[in-house]
C-alpha cells in the first residue's frame, strides 16, 4: 500500500531540467527540427502542453503538439 506520493515539479528534490533539455534536443535532432540554445531557455518552466506546442511551432517537429507529448 502506498502511504504517500511526492511530486517534485520545481527541482526541490531532483533537478531534472538538464535531463529534459537533453531529451528535447535529441528529439528535435532525430525528427529534423531546428534546435538552438534559445530553445532551452524559452521552454524552461513550461508545462508539457506548452513545450510540446513550442517544439512543433518553433523547433519544427513535424508531429502535432499532442503527439509530441507522447513520444
Amino acid at each position: 500500500m502506498i502511504d504517500a506520493v511526492v511530486f517534485d515539479l520545481d527541482g526541490v528534490i531532483l533537478d531534472s531540467e538538464e535531463l529534459w533539455d537533453e531529451v528535447r534536443e535529441e528529439l528535435a535532432r532525430e525528427r529534423g527540427g531546428r534546435w538552438s540554445d534559445r530553445a532551452q531557455a524559452d521552454m524552461m518552466g513550461m508545462s508539457s502542453r506548452e513545450w510540446s506546442r513550442y517544439m512543433h511551432e518553433v523547433v519544427g517537429l513535424s508531429e502535432r503538439a499532442a503527439d509530441a507529448r507522447r513520444l
